[in-house]
């Protein structure tokens, strides 16, 4: 996994690909029940808005890695972030046709 923290110029994959993390981490293959603490180099992450994480290989043979959970451990700076935030995010699956009027004129064009 490669971290990186405060980086806004992330935009997709080949952007990622171009910079250099701020820490990796080679992950071990647990069961479900295991849990690991992976120590990172606190001086980098300090006074972290953002951070993105990376997992750019899968373990073994298999087209999907299941990551149960992630944590982070840290103190509260109480430092007011200065750009906005995502505060409600919903993705839709199949979009809700109340939500999308189509107008008189055009809906025959869209009767299947």
């Amino acid at each position: 996994v490669k971290l990186f923290s405060n980086r806004v110029q992330i935009t997709g994959f080949e952007s990622v690909n171009r910079l250099t993390p701020d820490e990796k981490v080679d992950l071990v293959q647990t069961s479900s029940e295991d849990e690991i603490i992976y120590q990172l180099n606190p001086v980098k992450f300090m006074n972290v808005s953002n951070i993105v994480l990376l997992m750019d290989k899968n373990f073994g043979n298999v087209d999907e890695t299941m990551v149960l959970r992630i944590e982070f451990f840290g103190e509260d700076t109480g430092k007011v972030v200065d750009r906005p935030l995502a505060t409600n995010v919903v993705y839709e699956l199949r979009g809700n046709p109340a939500d999308h009027p189509i107008p008189e004129s055009e809906k025959l064009k869209h009767i299947l």
